[in-house]
């Protein structure tokens, strides 16, 4: 499975840090009937104090910057096969933007992808492909209003392109619903400060290090994926990703 937060991406960034907590109370919850060595490990498991405030805080910050879907609201929409759907043919419509501006602009992760959500490793989240569409259908409209000598206008989809992406976005929307249509939270460009950036990434790793020492599998323990990392397979290999996540599991 893939990592939540692989690509960077604010959004599933966000959503990162929200799944690592929830999946560290789960961790404090008492079992029943076990053994005395079965609750230690448990509990070294669970995060320490000091790293358990961190990711909090962190979080916070990077809440106020990029406000959008909860972990309990994208797992609900993850629920149906209708959603599922949607996901996937957004992601798959983001694919064809990234691939039609390398071809355009004859640059492998051109910069002109920021202003389509698709500039690094394309997002997984819910937040994060719906973000990148709204963009891209933003910024299709905006081409497509310039003159018609503008250099600008070489970047314009193809009408197949065109049409994929503008029936990905509205089938998208359609399951978000009036969460999103309403609060306008996922429709315009957000950026994570690089000093706001870096502080996840540092927490992340702290996180990831703690469990590959004290999960029974190391980096190959099948219980990473529901604190949102990609699992290492064996001979060093990252484990191949499957579908996206938003529950225990690029803006742009």
């Amino acid at each position: 499975m893939a990592g939540i937060s692989d690509g960077g991406n604010p959004d599933d960034t966000r959503m990162h840090l929200e799944v690592i907590l929830e999946k560290d109370d789960a961790q404090k919850a008492v079992v029943g009937g076990e053994t005395a060595e079965q609750r230690e490990h448990r509990e070294s498991i669970v995060l320490s104090e000091d790293l358990r405030a961190d990711v909090e805080r962190i979080l916070a910050a990077v809440r106020a910057e990029v406000p959008g879907l909860t972990t309990a609201e994208t797992r609900k929409l993850l629920a149906s096969r209708a959603g599922r759907e949607a996901l996937e043919g957004g992601a798959g419509a983001l694919a064809r933007v990234d691939d039609h501006l390398q071809g355009r602009t004859r640059e492998r992760n051109p910069a002109v992808g920021n202003d389509y959500g698709v500039f690094g490793a394309n997002p997984t989240t819910f937040g994060g492909v719906y973000r990148a569409l709204s963009l891209s259908v933003a910024e299709e409209a905006r081409r497509a209003a310039l003159p018609a000598a503008d250099p600008g206008r070489k970047l314009l989809f193809t009408p197949y392109i065109a049409r994929v992406v503008g029936l990905a976005h509205s089938a998208l929307g359609g399951i978000l619903g009036e969460r999103v249509r309403t609060r306008a939270e996922l429709t315009r460009k957000v950026a994570l400060k690089d000093a706001t950036l870096k502080e996840p990434q540092r927490v992340l790793g702290a996180v990831r290090q703690h469990l590959y020492s004290n999960l029974a599998g190391r980096k190959q323990d099948h219980e990473l994926s529901e604190y949102g990392f990609r699992r290492i397979a064996p001979g060093g290999r990252k484990a191949k990703p499957e579908v996206e996540t938003g529950t225990p599991t690029t803006t742009t």
